[in-house]
């Protein structure tokens, strides 16, 4: 049925506390949007398919199909209006946290931007004999491509989403090649700065992907235009609700 589904236990979980996490999200947006369209097609479907004023009370037929609907189904009003309103509950924090994450995200993207680059220049000034570092022995080389690497981070173009989130996936996987190739696993200090690097331009694409289409694709799907009048069918559960 569409509630063993487990479309209902989703949004439930979606909802523990500390769940819905900006990183967790930012991970997982067309899974939390697929779930929130299953809510609302699961809403819809029953809601029109089970109102009593979707068939004619004098049609034997009719009354059968609704009676087998609630059968397989195994719906009843109050577990409707339990999925309406985690749902709703769902829909309205994802939308907080998209509007409160759009707010906030050039300057995001331009912080964790200035961290990688910022640490790509100490990490060229160490293989420069400059700044020492434990156990790490001069080499132009690397102190060149280190150099190039932040100023390609500070290149990077907040306003072409799209060729900044391709160049981002090449610097990271640029940076776990010089790694592997230089055999630089042996010192903690400097595999920490590539680490922390590669962490930081991996928030930049998720900071990257935070789109206004994700709230308009939410105000599309939570349309509840056509239950104006099935609402009302709820006042009872509501009311009940109320005084519990």
């Amino acid at each position: 049925t569409l509630f063993r589904s487990g479309t209902h236990p989703h949004v439930q979980q979606f909802l523990k506390e500390g769940f819905l996490r900006e990183e967790f999200v930012l991970d997982n947006i067309p899974k939390l949007l697929n779930c929130l369209r299953d809510c609302n097609v699961t809403i819809r479907w029953l809601m029109l398919h089970t109102s009593d004023t979707a068939y004619d009370a004098n049609n034997k037929r009719l009354r059968q199909v609704k009676d087998l609907i609630l059968l397989e189904s195994k719906c009843n009003l109050k577990i409707l209006f339990h999925l309406l309103l985690d749902t709703a509950q769902f829909e309205f924090v994802l939308k907080e946290m998209f509007k409160q994450m759009l707010s906030e995200k050039q300057a995001k993207w331009e912080n964790y931007q200035r961290e990688c680059s910022e640490r790509m220049t100490e990490l060229a000034d160490v293989f420069s004999g400059v700044k020492p570092l434990t156990r790490v022995e001069k080499n132009e080389n690397l102190q060149a491509w280190f150099r190039e690497i932040s100023k390609q981070i500070q290149s990077l173009n907040y306003e072409d989403s799209t060729a900044a989130g391709r160049k981002t996936v090449q610097l990271i996987q640029a940076l776990e090649e010089v790694q592997e190739f230089h055999q630089l696993e042996s010192n903690l200090q400097v595999c920490q700065f590539l680490a922390d690097t590669r962490k930081f331009l991996h928030q930049m694409i998720r900071t990257i992907n935070i789109k206004e289409e994700v709230l308009i694709t939410m105000q599309i799907v939570g349309d509840l235009s056509y239950a104006w009048q099935l609402i009302d069918s709820f006042t009872a559960i509501m009311q009940e609700s109320i005084r519990a």
